[in-house]
């Protein structure tokens, strides 16, 4: 009897709990990037990742030599929607790095999906930056510039206080 309530109780716990299949590139690319993805580019500046991730409309910028904190960019979800235009038409094949380059000359691009727990990376792209404007201009000449955007620096900011 005990045993039968374990199981039962165990069963429950499965069902409570199913698990979660870890997301694979060719689905992410399936669906929608701008709803169930996020976009990374990234490039090494002294040694330090610079990454822009952009999902949902929203473009941040983490630069480490800046600031420990997300600099969010002016972007909106028309250009994320052409960014995933342009993703999709390039197509970029397997992966070519198991992990971002800490070459300064570099540009990573990464997919990442939401995982059980935490967003994963699903696909990893390198080359150098001269590379990616011969081979993927388009891609290049949308991501590339934001590294130099001014980020909206008030943005953020709560209004007066009353």
């Amino acid at each position: 009897m005990k045993s039968l309530v374990f199981a039962i109780a165990l069963g429950g716990l499965a069902l409570a709990n199913p698990s979660f299949p870890m997301p694979k590139l060719a689905e992410v690319l399936r669906g929608s990037l701008t709803d169930k993805a996020r976009i990374r580019w990234s490039k090494t500046v002294e040694g330090n990742r610079v990454q822009l991730t952009i999902s949902g409309g929203v473009a941040e910028r983490l630069n480490p030599n800046m600031s420990p904190e997300p600099g969010r960019l002016k972007y909106d979800l028309d250009k994320n929607r052409e960014l995933e235009r342009l993703i999709k038409a390039a197509h970029l094949g397997a992966s070519n790095a198991r992990s971002p380059s800490s070459m300064d000359s570099d540009r990573t691009l990464e997919i990442l999906a939401e995982g059980p727990t935490e967003w994963v990376v699903v696909g990893t792209w390198v080359m150098p930056g001269k590379s990616w404007k011969k081979k993927r201009p388009a891609l290049f000449t949308m991501l590339d510039p934001l590294f130099d955007v001014q980020a909206e620096v008030f943005g953020n900011m709560k209004g007066p206080e009353k």
